[in-house]
């Protein structure tokens, strides 16, 4: 892929006709998700101040090279509202979800909160994709024993400034 930006970020109607949208009923949820594209699978997973439609700007370039689902995780968008969040309800969704569609993930993409869900996923259900990257995960290394665990599962955190090497150094409990 060449030449993919993102500045400015705008979405017009006629972005929203480049996708599906459709609904599912899961074990425990009604999900709402929208697809576009062909090939291998692209799993969005928004943050939360956001829904699926956040990933227009990104996943309309996407879609000519991959098949992108971009879901509406519970109590958001036009996905079902929950009586009690918590990360690990959320990432029961993603694995219900991943399973009643039968997807086969190549690869997971969470922003923000969308990264603490799939960390939680992926502590659960590695198995359900192939890679996965985290944009802006908003959370720290609980100990050294899971820092392994996600270095060996192949996901590292990349940032160039100082105090990310600073916080990487020091051990969490």
């Amino acid at each position: 892929m060449q030449n993919a930006y993102l500045l400015p970020v705008y979405t017009d109607k006629e972005d929203f006709k480049l996708f599906t949208e459709k609904k599912i009923k899961t074990h425990s949820f009604e999900i709402n998700y929208a697809e576009a594209g062909q090939g291998e699978t692209l799993l969005l997973v928004h943050g939360m101040s956001n829904n699926w439609t956040g990933w227009i700007p990104l996943a309309k370039i996407l879609k000519d090279y991959f098949r992108v689902v971009l879901i509406d995780l519970p109590g958001y968008g036009k996905s079902q509202r929950l009586e009690k969040y918590s990360v690990e309800i959320q990432a029961q969704a993603l694995e219900e979800f991943i399973s009643k569609l039968d997807l086969k993930v190549t690869s997971i993409v969470g922003l923000s909160m969308g990264s603490i869900v799939i960390a939680e996923f992926l502590s659960n259900y590695a198995d359900k994709v192939d890679s996965a990257v985290l944009c802006g995960p908003m959370f720290h290394l609980r100990n050294a024993e899971w820092a392994s665990w996600i270095s060996n599962k192949g996901l590292w955190a990349v940032d160039k400034t100082k105090g990310a090497s600073t916080v990487l150094k020091t051990p969490y409990h």
